[in-house]
């Protein structure tokens, strides 16, 4: 009897081990399979995060990049304004001596008697028009004769730099010198209808508005030569004694950024290893001046900033010069153009119907315009997906 009871309970015993021995081995392989789990996702959390920031990181230097070879544009140009003034300075200063003799003898001007502004024909090599008088005075045709010799200077500014239409000298005593010959004294109107020393790229530099005599850019404006949208690198040219002498200038057309910023989207970079090409394949670019005015936009992008296009103020397909930031409906959007103009550089994210997107711009200092890179935060993350 009692071996009998004894029996019942180590067999009952011996259950509840095994029970107990089996509900550990379930606990423990399930409790192994979640911290397993929970491990893989902290740490696919946590890689994830330190490869969207080095993404991050990635696109801010790409902005940076684009910006400064942006800049190192503006900066050769501005550059070669700056070496006219000089030369023109230079002969001017000198017209006793470079004053006798023209460096191209049959070299003749005549009155346009439309507008009665002195021209040469359209067979030179510069364009050279006087409407300082109504005759051309001894002293003018020395000072006239010294100029010439800066024709192979403006010829080698305009022949090197592929993206500059023009360069120029225009004086106090009403001469122009340009390169290349567009024989535009037809087209003009009279002087007192229109003087160019009271033009914007002339006015800048004069030295009440430009005490420091720096090189100084004009804001975008569309150039009556044709050249389509244009921008100035304008330098004051001075005598040896200190004397305003006039001004010498260098117009780049913006061709060349807009067809980078609109016709060319895709930016054909070296990517880390393992980021899909998605990731620079979707991105869009923009430039604002200094004062947060749209210079070049994808206007198929416009609605994503918030902005309504309105094509009657279209100058064409992406460049929207009557657009500001500050013109969005979106406020973040607002937000952000004031903070880009604030600072050197800006990253941000913003919310358009709902769909994430980082913004980049870095400063191009010497026309006080920012360059913005754009990326939906969607293509970020999945072309970072052979890295996760």
């Amino acid at each position: 009897m009692f071996k009998r009871i004894r029996s019942k309970i180590g067999l009952k015993l011996m259950t509840i081990f095994s029970l107990a021995l089996v509900l550990s081995v379930v606990l423990l392989v399930y409790g192994g399979k979640w911290l397993t789990t929970e491990l893989e996702n902290f740490y696919a959390s946590e890689n994830e995060t330190l490869i969207k920031n080095q993404a991050y990181i990635f696109l801010s230097r790409l902005t940076q990049e684009k910006a400064m070879g942006y800049e190192a544009v503006f900066q050769k140009v501005a550059a070669s304004s700056a070496l006219v003034a000089k030369q023109a300075g230079f002969f001017l200063d000198h017209f006793d001596l470079y004053g006798k003799k023209h460096l191209n003898p049959s070299e003749k001007l005549v009155v346009y008697p439309p507008n009665g502004i002195f021209s040469n024909d359209s067979f030179g090599v510069t364009m050279v028009m006087y409407w300082g008088g109504a005759a051309i005075s001894p002293e003018i045709k020395e000072e006239l004769n010294a100029l010439s010799h800066t024709d192979p200077l403006l010829m080698e500014v305009q022949k090197s730099h592929p993206e500059c239409a023009a360069s120029y000298i225009v004086t106090e005593s009403g001469i122009r010198r340009y390169f290349p010959n567009t024989h535009a004294v037809t087209r003009l109107p009279t002087s007192e209808e229109y003087d160019m020393r009271h033009a914007g790229f002339y006015s800048i530099v004069k030295p009440e508005n430009n005490p420091a005599r720096k090189t100084v850019w004009t804001n975008v404006y569309r150039d009556d030569a044709r050249h389509g949208l244009t921008i100035t690198a304008s330098t004051p040219v001075y005598g040896e004694m200190g004397q305003y002498l006039g001004a010498a200038g260098v117009d780049m057309t913006l061709e060349y950024i807009l067809d980078d910023i609109l016709g060319n989207r895709r930016l054909n970079l070296p990517l880390p290893k393992g980021w899909r090409r998605d990731l620079t394949d979707n991105l869009f670019s923009f430039i604002i001046d200094h004062t947060g005015r749209i210079i070049a936009f994808p206007s198929e992008y416009l609605k994503i900033f918030g902005l309504e296009m309105d094509m009657d103020k279209l100058v064409n397909a992406g460049v929207v010069l009557e657009y500001r930031l500050s013109d969005s409906s979106d406020a973040e959007v607002k937000k952000i153009g004031e903070n880009i103009l604030r600072r050197d550089f800006q990253n941000a994210r913003f919310l358009s119907d709902g769909h994430p997107y980082m913004i980049f711009s870095h400063p191009m200092p010497s026309t006080g315009w920012h360059l913005g890179v754009v990326a939906p935060e969607s293509v970020i993350l999945t072309s970072l997906e052979g890295t996760l």
